[in-house]
């Protein structure tokens, strides 16, 4: 390789990179989590939340109950729902070509419950998705990862 084709392939690079970063960065419109809110006697709540990842920063994915939109989740973000109790599937739904994500949860009355979006941003990070998961989370692990981020809605 020739150093101006070695410049040339640099300055690609860069600005692609540089493009990943500027482009539609996705931000939760939200105010920061401070308390849960308290599930009625005869609903569930239920948080669903993303934390914050270098990798899709600016990518918003489709929340779905059921097969119904509820909303987008955000980087670093989370959804608050009530539900009726009962068995619903959650899903998440990243675009493109990536695999939609789904679990099934046991909405219990008067409780709150936590599932995670785990995206795989580390080295294995891809634009499928792949390494990715729905969790249901115990609130000690939620509340300490709900902290930092904002609401969604």
């Amino acid at each position: 390789m020739t150093p101006s084709s070695i410049r040339n392939l640099s300055l690609a690079f860069v600005t692609f990179v540089a493009s990943l970063f500027l482009t539609g960065c996705a931000t939760a419109p939200g105010t920061t989590f401070t308390e849960l809110k308290t599930a009625a006697a005869d609903q569930a709540n239920v948080y669903i939340y993303r934390r914050d990842r270098i990798f899709a920063i600016g990518m918003s994915f489709t929340v779905g109950v059921d097969t119904k939109p509820v909303g987008e989740l955000y980087n670093a973000s989370f959804i608050n729902l009530s539900l009726t109790p009962g068995k619903h599937t959650i899903t998440v739904k990243p675009g493109g070509m990536a695999k939609n994500f789904a679990l099934d949860i046991q909405a219990l009355p008067g409780k709150t419950q936590f599932v995670e979006f785990d995206l795989n941003g580390g080295p294995l990070a891809n634009i499928f998705f792949v390494g990715s998961e729905l969790i249901q989370r115990p609130q000690d692990k939620a509340l300490a990862d709900l902290k930092t981020l904002k609401s969604a809605q």
